[in-house]
């Protein structure tokens, strides 16, 4: 290293750069033994990222009227997937929540977006009289609002889940896992899910 020869310091100023994508995982009995459980988030996530059987995630993935698979990236488990790619910015992942949450009207009815059609699915004696939030839930998007992927594209999933593990998940072990790796705005990683 021609660099560090001519360094009167012994310090060297050139050195291999080993590029390796993070992968986050998330463990429902580590998160539990820490006191911060996020189960309803990792399940949703491991129906999402599990194919075939994730043309059952919301919204449907429709073609002439049948429920395709949809290609949900960030999966550590198969080898090729494409990653995800953080996106810096509270205002920015604010925007791509609207995708999933904002309120509109639909049939004439006040509805808080892709998790109350969800909700009501599940729930149709609630159709248009309770929305999600009003059941304690919150809406958790995958791939992740703070990514770019959380704006792009139909194959994505959303499930209203219980409020205090989605901020459990968001506040405490996605943000930690972001400084730890020292992500940055477009650097790639993964997810993978374990009991």
């Amino acid at each position: 290293m021609r660099a560090a020869a001519n360094n009167t310091y012994g310090v060297h100023t050139g050195a291999c750069i080993f590029t390796v994508t993070p992968v986050f995982t998330m463990s429902k009995s580590a998160a539990t033994a820490a006191g911060k459980p996020m189960d309803a988030v990792i399940d949703h996530i491991a129906d999402a990222l599990k194919t075939p059987d994730n043309k059952n995630t919301w919204p449907y993935k429709l073609v002439n009227n049948v429920r395709q698979v949809k290609t949900i990236p960030g999966n550590a488990d198969v080898p090729g997937s494409n990653p995800l790619t953080r996106l810096l910015g509270k205002k920015n992942a604010d925007e791509n929540r609207k995708k999933f949450n904002w309120e509109r009207q639909v049939n004439g009815h006040l509805t808080k977006g892709e998790c109350d059609l969800y909700y009501w699915e599940l729930n149709p004696s609630l159709k248009w009289v309770q929305h999600y939030t009003q059941a304690g839930l919150q809406c958790d998007e995958f791939p992740f609002a703070s990514t770019y992927q959380g704006k792009v594209g139909n194959d994505y999933s959303v499930r209203p889940i219980n409020g205090l593990q989605n901020r459990n998940h968001g506040w405490t072990w996605l943000r930690t896992f972001y400084s730890r790796n020292r992500l940055a705005d477009k650097d790639p990683f993964l997810v993978r899910t374990r009991s």
